[in-house]
């Protein structure tokens, strides 16, 4: 063996001087590659070790003898034995190894962290256990070569359908029904309703491009009709899912065709085409989409449309292109401010219109039932009932032998947008009238059959809603007592006309505090009760009631009782917004605060209300 590769470094200055003279003596051979000298520990190599005597010094170990281990471990196992083991595996459960572990002999060169894939190694006889008694042990193999055999078939016709990339529509969905009703698990597993969307997207492109829904609502209708269930699968709340398959092609294709068509030539005031639309897709257009159109499409141009409208110029109503929308848009309506802007203008409207002008009525009665109570109450009582009380007061005759009932005509046709209460206060200027005329003609020597049928022509005259209320029948049963006096050679008693020379004052009452507001206005300051008032105006035959009731006229407030309501035996009226009580023994009125009732005037009162209408803005 060289030195050099025994001792490597080690080598004494000797075997250096005999090397250095070899190396002289030698001819170097630059061919040869370089041998580097290991500087680590010397490791004997393991080849020279002859087998035989490694078995011999194996054998040789296992031949120890027994007895003289049991010296050195015997006490240990008879001390465990007094303490109760039994020679099984250590632990609660005997989980531990009762066998020492095996050695093994590693391979040549092989190190601690060489992978040895045949090691010995000994599972738990609890795993084991587990992994005999798994049912179903056997099925699972079949189970997978079907799933993977149903996978394959899917991916070849996914790979039929990419190959024939020139698919129309109705093949390719096809091929999407075929695997949607023979593979149901895995449509929906594997997301094909994904892919399908992905390979018809650019052909329905392709069939929507420069449609126009809106002049023809069914184009595409079947197509996307049959297209919903392949991109649905059975989910069938997946048209609400914002994310679905089928949401996303309705907003790629559908909804741009429609919302060119709506900004560019659709008009508000002609609603029929995006109507006709909508209703044709209303069960394929996903609840996300449907909100677009309305919200981007159809709300700006209403709202546009409302606000650029002219009542006084425009002969179409503005509810017949408005109305139409409330199934889809009624609470939205409201919330933007369309029927704001709808009272707005029909205010200005009725300021110049007259009761013989029948179209107040066409536009305004329809939106009663959209209208606030309180709105429609304000609007009413401040533009349509005075001008209808001027036409029964002024211009209004009751004549049975030659009646024109124009007037009667043009007050009875609000009978059903009134409300009753205002409505019932209109009817008392009729009745003033009505009942002073038979009074007369009763007075006379008539004809007591015309007279029947003077009284039966006009009942039937009045519509039956006012016929319902009380005070109407009353004022009927008055001239029904005068005519039954006559026909009993009665002296014939008007039996109203302490009420009707009381309505008399009051409208003379009314005259007179305009004229006088400035003064009565200082006298009523002055005055603590209400009494002191009618003093100022020095009338003190008209009720409290009658003298609240022309100061809410005048100032176009609502003035009624509340029905069923009552304070200390007093019954409880509205005067606008407050609550007040009336004193009418003691011509005082109180009016409600808070939990309390306080003694107020009618300046007071009208503060009051000024107060309750600031706060609310």
């Amino acid at each position: 063996m060289n030195d050099d590769a025994l001792y490597g470094v080690f080598a004494d200055s000797s075997c250096g001087k005999r090397r250095k003279h070899d190396d002289s003596s030698r001819i170097q051979d630059l061919t040869k590659p370089v041998n580097f000298v290991s500087t680590g520990t010397f490791m004997p190599n393991e080849d020279k070790f002859d087998d035989n005597k490694q078995e011999q010094s194996l054998g040789h170990e296992e031949s120890v003898d027994v007895g003289k281990l049991e010296n050195y471990n015997g006490m240990g196992m008879k001390l465990m034995e007094k303490m109760g083991y039994k020679g099984g595996g250590l632990g609660k459960n005997e989980q531990g190894i009762l066998n020492p572990i095996e050695a093994k002999l590693r391979d040549k060169y092989s190190g601690l962290g060489f992978n040895i894939s045949n090691e010995t190694t000994t599972p738990l006889p609890s795993l084991e256990t587990e992994k005999k008694s798994e049912p179903g042990e056997g099925i699972q193999p079949v189970v997978g070569r079907k799933k993977r055999r149903r996978y394959k078939n899917i991916t070849s016709m996914l790979d039929r359908v990419q190959e024939e990339n020139a698919l129309a529509l109705d093949s390719l969905a096809q091929y999407f029904r075929h695997m949607h009703k023979r593979y149901v698990e895995y449509y929906k597993s594997c997301k094909l309703a994904c892919v399908a969307y992905s390979y018809a997207l650019p052909l329905f492109i392709r069939v929507f491009q420069g449609l126009d829904p809106l002049r023809n609502p069914s184009h595409g209708l079947e197509l996307v009709s049959e297209w919903k269930t392949l991109l649905l699968g059975d989910d069938s709340f997946g048209i609400q899912v914002i994310s679905s398959p089928y949401t996303h092609l309705v907003s790629e294709v559908v909804l741009p065709a429609v919302r060119k068509s709506g900004i560019n030539t659709w008009q508000a005031r002609d609603p029929e085409p995006m109507l006709r639309f909508l209703d044709s897709w209303k069960k394929l257009l996903p609840s996300s989409v449907l909100a677009t159109i309305l919200d981007t499409i159809v709300m700006p141009k209403l709202l546009s449309a409302v606000d650029t409208w002219e009542p006084h110029r425009e002969t179409i109503p503005i509810h017949t292109w408005v109305h139409p929308w409330l199934p889809l848009l009624g609470h939205k309506m409201e919330r933007e401010g369309i029927y704001q802007i709808v009272r707005f203008k029909l205010s200005n409207a009725l300021g110049t219109w007259h009761p013989s002008d029948g179209y107040a009525y066409a536009i305004l009665s329809p939106w009663k039932a959209l209208f606030d109570s309180d709105s429609w109450q304000q609007l009413i009582y401040r533009y349509i009932v005075p001008k209808l009380k001027v036409v029964l007061r002024d211009d209004f005759q009751v004549n049975p032998r030659s009646q024109n009932l124009a007037q009667f005509y043009w007050v009875m046709n609000w009978a059903s947008a009134i409300p009753i209460h205002l409505m019932v206060d209109i009817m008392q200027i009729f009745f003033t009238k009505w009942l002073t005329v038979l009074y007369h003609w009763l007075c006379s020597n008539p004809n007591f059959g015309e007279v029947r049928k003077w009284y039966l022509d006009w009942k039937e005259l009045i519509p039956k809603e006012l016929l319902a209320n009380e005070s109407i029948r009353y004022k009927l049963h008055c001239g029904l007592c005068m005519m039954n006096q006559a026909v009993e050679c009665m002296e014939v008693v008007q039996p109203c006309l302490k009420e009707n020379i009381s309505y008399i004052r009051a409208s003379e009452q009314r005259k007179f505090e305009t004229q006088q507001k400035a003064a009565a206005s200082s006298q009523q300051q002055a005055t603590a009760s209400l009494g002191g008032a009618v003093n100022a105006y020095g009338v003190n035959e008209i009720s409290v009631k009658e003298l609240i009731e022309a100061y809410t006229q005048d100032h176009g407030l609502l003035f009624k009782p509340k029905s069923g309501r009552m304070h200390n035996g007093h019954e409880i009226y509205t005067f606008g917004n407050v609550s007040i009580i009336i004193d009418s023994l003691n011509q005082k009125v109180y009016a409600q605060n808070a939990e309390t009732w306080s003694l107020e005037t009618l300046e007071q009162l009208l503060e009051l209300q000024n107060k309750f209408l600031s706060k609310r803005r």
